[in-house]
């Protein structure tokens, strides 16, 4: 999984809003792109090589624009696009147009204008979830001719460390380095923490079979910030996902 900065498109006729929301997803780390129209952001999948990772799209209403239609349309351009989760961030907050619009394929829906910090917990939870379960990268101290290559999912995080399930054992009491795009949205930069415990378990998810506590190291204040916002303390919202998918 790479490290870079994570894509958002946008979709909002308005630029007022559009530039609102650009500011603010900058803020937090991503890379931003903006359609005005539903055809627009159909032709922007078309003929991107790679898919964003996230789509946040206003509620369109005007004639010729069918936003309910969005998130199947997106999922059926190609396979690879089955998974791009996109989030309805809208001034419309009737509850027959939030219902339709999670019927209809939406991840999410954050009426607008609202906390910043809600709609910043909706993007984070959905990159914990199995939709953006990839290689993690794993740099052990003892070998360090080399890195090993583990699957890895989070499923409780706070700041003091977090617990995931692994493809592989983690020695206790070593050290790693987890190079994850979520810790680097979170601020923490150098990925470094203390193994305190693994043993092997059925996992949620065919093949990560190794559940461990890890603590983490050297953590800047600012992280320790950013980690207490997103604190999913019972990890309720991310393993109930993984079990979804799972089943």
């Amino acid at each position: 999984m790479s490290s870079q900065a994570r894509e958002i498109l946008i979709i909002n006729p308005s630029e007022t809003a559009v530039l609102v929301l650009r500011r603010l997803l900058q803020s937090w780390g991503f890379q931003v792109q903006s359609v005005s129209s539903i055809k627009e952001a159909l032709e922007f999948f078309k003929k991107e090589e790679t898919a964003p990772d996230v789509v946040i799209s206003e509620i369109l209403t005007r004639k010729g624009e069918d936003s309910f239609s969005l998130p199947r349309e997106i999922h059926q351009l190609t396979s690879s696009y089955k998974e791009v989760p996109v989030i309805a961030y809208s001034v419309l907050k009737d509850k027959k147009t939030i219902v339709k619009a999670i019927d209809s394929g939406y991840a999410d829906y954050v009426v607008r204008p609202s906390d910043a910090e809600v709609l910043k917990e909706k993007i984070f939870n959905l990159f914990t979830s199995k939709n953006f379960l990839n290689d993690s990268t794993y740099r052990c101290p003892v070998r360090e001719e080399g890195e090993i290559i583990l699957k890895v999912v989070i499923s409780k995080i706070n700041e003091f460390g977090l617990e995931l399930w692994s493809d592989q054992f983690l020695r206790p009491k070593s050290q790693i380095r987890l190079k994850s795009p979520l810790l680097t949205q979170l601020g923490v930069l150098s990925g470094k923490l203390q193994v305190l415990g693994c043993e092997q378990q059925e996992g949620p998810i065919a093949g990560l079979n190794y559940r461990s506590s890890l603590q983490f190291i050297g953590l800047s204040r600012e992280a320790e910030r950013e980690l207490r916002r997103f604190a999913i303390t019972d990890g309720k919202s991310i393993e109930k996902r993984i079990e979804e998918e799972a089943s």
